[in-house]
């Protein structure tokens, strides 16, 4: 469940375009990371987050910021079971 306090995302990437997402598309994309990564969904994000970071781009930076976020709190909550990590 999402806190109504969740922040939108706001992303600029234009001065005459901004991208907005909500806190639900933060939380769904967070939902994929960690059914297709399991307990590396962490690391998989790190990883896109760095990699936009490297490229200068710092709005994609902070969108894998906070999907990795919401999945650290998505696995905290209700981790996978497998030993492989993956969602049964």
């Amino acid at each position: 469940m999402v806190a109504s306090s969740a922040r939108k995302v706001c992303l600029a990437a234009s001065p005459a375009t901004d991208v907005v997402l909500e806190p639900i598309d933060i939380w769904r994309s967070a939902q994929v990371m960690v059914k297709r990564h399991g307990l590396f969904a962490q690391q998989k994000c790190r990883q896109h987050a760095d990699q936009h970071a490297a490229d200068g781009d710092t709005d994609g930076e902070t969108v894998w910021e906070a999907i990795r976020r919401a999945a650290e709190s998505l696995l905290e909550n209700d981790p996978p079971t497998d030993i492989a990590g993956l969602p049964s």
